[in-house]
């Protein structure tokens, strides 16, 4: 097998009271559970999609290819509306999320550049401090402050902070000996926890703790 999905049946036993198997109707193999709605143009789609109010899913393609922009998917009229990148944007390979109004896009370079979800406009930002080379294959969070936080990519081996106050990167904790490759990241923003699946080629699971200060993570 190879670039494939799995899942393990274990027996587990509880003590609930008896549910009624007719509430589980609706997932029945003769109802459509998938609907296919409109295409894409590319299979580079950034893999942290964002929602916007639960009106809209955005997403980012690589430069080069496909919509060449930021995306937004309308989940109520299955129609998309894009953004095309202005010719001084290239991002290709990144990894990107949100803070507050503006999606931030992190380039394997470390460059960084933001696009305004009000106003629509892309901005690339000049003179960044401590700049890192991350690699191909980072993810990107934010957990609500002024922080962007990256890890994984073909070049890096850190837990990344740059600082959208000051422009500038802070490095933090030194993973493993190796990159981690395009890894799987799910944030419990209200205990500032964050779980982190390492990705492609390896079978480690990190779990960490973003503390108030920067100055001292772990």
């Amino acid at each position: 097998p190879e670039y494939h999905s799995c899942c393990r049946t274990i027996k587990i036993c509880f003590k609930f009271k008896p549910v009624d198997i007719s509430m589980f109707s609706m997932f029945s193999a003769s109802k459509r559970m998938w609907e296919q709605k409109v295409h894409h143009k590319t299979w580079r789609i950034r893999n942290s999609l964002i929602n916007i109010d639960d009106k809209h899913i955005v997403y980012s393609t690589d430069y080069r290819v496909g919509e060449k922009g930021i995306v937004f998917y309308d989940v109520h009229k299955n129609v998309k509306k894009v953004y095309p990148y202005p010719r001084h944007i290239t991002p290709e390979y990144h990894s990107c999320c949100r803070h507050e109004e503006k999606i931030y896009m992190i380039n394997p370079d470390g460059s960084v550049m933001t696009f305004d979800i009000d106003s629509k406009q892309f901005v690339k930002i000049s003179d960044t401090g401590n700049q890192q080379h991350i690699g191909q294959y980072s993810a990107s969070f934010n957990i609500g402050d002024a922080f962007i936080h990256i890890v994984g990519g073909l070049h890096n081996k850190h837990h990344l902070i740059y600082c959208i106050r000051e422009n500038r990167y802070l490095v933090g904790t030194n993973f493993v000996d190796k990159s981690i490759k395009n890894p799987c990241i799910l944030v419990q923003q209200s205990k500032r926890r964050v779980f982190m699946f390492s990705g492609y080629a390896a079978d480690i699971i990190f779990v960490g703790t973003i503390e108030e200060s920067t100055s001292s993570r772990r």
